[in-house]
């Protein structure tokens, strides 16, 4: 597919690009719908910025939960000495990770 490029001063790219955001479209998907209407025209609606962000939040929280996990796992095998406060530190990340967890899949609209 040809690309097409055109010179903006800053000012009008930035503007552009607000008004693609609050239509969720691309800034491409916004000059295809502006010159040739909504029915002419496919485009894919990109997601929110919070969503996205949500999104990474989400990602390094697993990451996390992982990292949290290799811990427990060197605790149990006899790797690192248990010490109460590490136990508890680690109780009390897990549940800081489990309840933000509940809490992006619901901003997510995700179930369970």
């Amino acid at each position: 597919m040809p690309t097409l490029t055109i010179r903006l001063t800053e000012s009008q790219r930035d503007e552009l690009q607000r008004a693609a955001d609050l239509s969720g479209e691309t800034l491409g998907g916004l000059l295809k719908i502006s010159y040739f209407g909504r029915g002419n025209v496919a485009t894919k609606k990109r997601p929110t910025a919070d969503r996205r962000e949500l999104s990474r939040i989400a990602a390094l929280l697993g990451k996390y939960g992982s990292n949290l996990n290799q811990i427990s796992h060197h605790l149990n095998s006899g790797t690192i000495p248990p010490t109460r406060e590490l136990i508890e530190g680690i109780r009390q990340a897990k549940a800081g990770i489990d309840e933000a967890g509940i809490l992006l899949r619901s901003a997510l609209g995700a179930r369970g």
